[in-house]
């Protein structure tokens, strides 16, 4: 009896609109390269006019003891190494920067005009506690990132703004939202004949 219940519902629940499967906005990729290492952040959003506003990372999430290197002689593992943040590409793209203290685990972008296809790439160091997984170069790890968090502030074409949140695993963070572009595969309009 059971079993005709739910076959006579499979009709009705075939005319219900599915609801959008994630899609990709940002991603977020780390590789260390000491003294600064390479963060590339890039919107792949699959549709015009969804931006990224906001981009933090943190750390404290992270599966190695972490930390950002943000001061020549200070928490780091180098001091010959002028630690800080330096752009490399794509700093017309940040309108703002909350930079990471040092010995701290956050740092947050504030964007502007990070629309699809853009992309923006800084250096900035990341030390560890663990003296023999750094090596000689004081090289981090890219496993020691897994677990970092990603938050970013994202705003779809419709102008409606939410947080989303990636985790970074082998050196890479994605963060998705169900964004439903128009023409995407996840479109919910029917299609017009």
């Amino acid at each position: 009896m059971r079993r005709r219940a739910v076959l006579a519902l499979a009709p009705a629940l075939a005319l219900l609109p599915a609801a959008a499967a994630a899609e990709a906005v940002l991603r977020v990729e780390f590789t260390g390269n000491s003294p600064h290492d390479d963060w590339r952040f890039t919107n792949v959003a699959p549709c015009e006019g969804v931006r990224v506003d906001e981009v933090r990372i943190n750390l404290a999430t992270a599966a190695g003891p972490v930390f950002f290197d943000a001061a020549p002689g200070g928490a780091g593992y180098a001091e010959d190494i002028a630690p800080g943040l330096e752009f490399f590409r794509g700093r017309d793209r940040v309108a703002g920067i909350d930079p990471p203290e040092d010995g701290g685990d956050t740092v947050l972008f504030r964007l502007s005009e990070f629309t699809d296809g853009e992309g923006f790439q800084v250096g900035i160091d990341v030390d560890t506690e663990d003296r023999d997984a750094a090596g000689r170069k004081g090289d981090v790890p890219a496993d020691f990132l897994d677990g970092t968090t990603v938050a970013a502030l994202i705003t779809n074409p419709a102008g409606e703004s939410r947080a989303e949140l990636g985790v970074m695993a082998d050196g890479v963070a994605t963060v998705l939202w169900d964004l439903a572009c128009a023409g995407s595969e996840n479109d919910p309009t029917p299609a017009q004949d």
